[in-house]
């Protein structure tokens, strides 16, 4: 379970960056303000947080493959992030 965690969690600064370049091009309505996009991005952060402290006690407890468990908040992330980016239209 540790090495997987350890080889997951470089990758989720990653994935955030994307999740913050998808959410550059507006998935939001242009007239909401910048407050908005700062507080999607920290609710972003913190689903990702959520979900990697329960998927890693899920795969300690064997409820899940520890492999998986320590991978799954990432791939979830990388799949908000395209569909954020599909939504999205240029400024």
């Amino acid at each position: 379970m540790g090495r997987d965690v350890k080889c997951a969690l470089p990758l989720s600064c990653l994935v955030m960056m994307v999740c913050g370049l998808a959410l550059s091009l507006d998935p939001v309505p242009r007239s909401s303000s910048t407050g908005c996009g700062f507080i999607l991005g920290f609710g972003i952060g913190l689903i990702y947080w959520i979900t990697l402290g329960f998927t890693i006690s899920f795969g300690r407890s064997d409820l899940i493959a520890p492999s998986l468990a320590a991978w799954i908040p990432n791939i979830a992330l990388s799949l908000l992030a395209v569909a954020l980016f599909m939504a999205g239209e240029e400024r």
